[in-house]
């Protein structure tokens, strides 16, 4: 089953700029089946770095989902707090943050080099910026060198004018107007940056995979029924003699019991599953940052 885990004060830690624009992650749009999510990295109490997602939801309106909040509002050295969903995958094929993410197979046995990796998935409705949570210092720095005056309306987000908190300043109502504005800013097919965030899309070969997590992740979200992970459903497990308490123990399958469901601890052996679809996933998302 995955771990809560609670992240309090953490800190937006992209460090990665695009000209003018200060990035804080990776805003993945909806396509099919799947979901928008938007994937950055945080700093936490003990210096750790942690890949966290944040998905939109069904029925979310444009520019109001969890994903899209999060590519809108926070910036990089900003904090925040909110809790996550933690997975750890096993046995991961380690890829090359230095080479494109590339696979590394091992000279000696001319096999994949493997690792265990944990991933984090925020809980809609978590989110939290603190009064105290304010911009950083270079945030601000390079918002302001970036504004336009002959052109203040343009772009709301990597920019704000000069004299943007001083009280009774025309600044102060310029900056005002750019917060609404980065309010209501929803994606826009095409665009090459969303809020704070650089626009990604998903690796080649793994939108069956995501599509397959994502309809479970939505379903968890808006507390619907899971029907099946991978094409498993809960009436083929128990017709592959898994009990309730085997399904409740399994990290992958426990999201098709029924919320109501109560079970007695689960016994030492878990029959195998049944055949999952081509499409399954284990959940994880592809890394965008090292």
């Amino acid at each position: 089953m995955s771990l809560n885990v609670l992240f309090t004060h953490v800190t937006c830690s992209i460090k990665q700029q695009d000209g003018e624009r200060r990035i804080n992650g990776n805003y993945i749009p909806a396509k099919g089946d799947t979901n928008a999510r938007f994937i950055t990295r945080v700093v936490d109490q003990d210096g750790e770095y942690r890949q966290i997602t944040f998905w939109n939801r069904n029925g979310d309106t444009p520019g109001k989902g969890f994903a899209d909040i999060a590519a809108k509002w926070i910036t990089n050295g900003r904090m925040v707090s909110f809790q996550a969903n933690e997975k750890v995958v096993r046995d991961q094929d380690y890829r090359n943050p230095d080479n494109g993410y590339a696979m590394v197979i091992d000279p000696e046995t001319g096999k994949a080099l493997k690792q265990e990796k944990v991933y984090y998935t925020a809980i809609p409705g978590t989110l939290k910026l603190s009064s105290a949570a304010k911009d950083s210092f270079n945030q601000v720095a390079d918002e302001i060198k970036n504004f336009d005056p002959a052109n203040p309306s343009v772009d709301p987000f990597f920019r704000r004018p000069p004299n943007w908190n001083v009280e009774n300043h025309a600044d102060q109502a310029i900056f005002k107007d750019l917060m609404k504005a980065r309010t209501g800013a929803t994606y826009i097919e095409g665009n090459e940056y969303y809020g704070h965030a650089r626009v990604g899309m998903a690796k080649k070969g793994s939108s069956n995979a995501h599509s397959d997590e994502s309809k479970v992740q939505n379903a968890v979200n808006n507390n619907d029924v899971v029907q099946a992970v991978g094409g498993v459903t809960l009436q083929a497990l128990r017709d592959n003699n898994w009990t309730d308490a085997q399904i409740m123990s399994s990290e992958k399958y426990n999201v098709l019991l029924p919320k109501k469901v109560e079970v007695p601890a689960p016994p030492a052996e878990v029959p195998a599953p049944p055949q999952e679809s081509q499409a399954s996933s284990d959940g994880a998302d592809e890394p965008i940052y090292a």
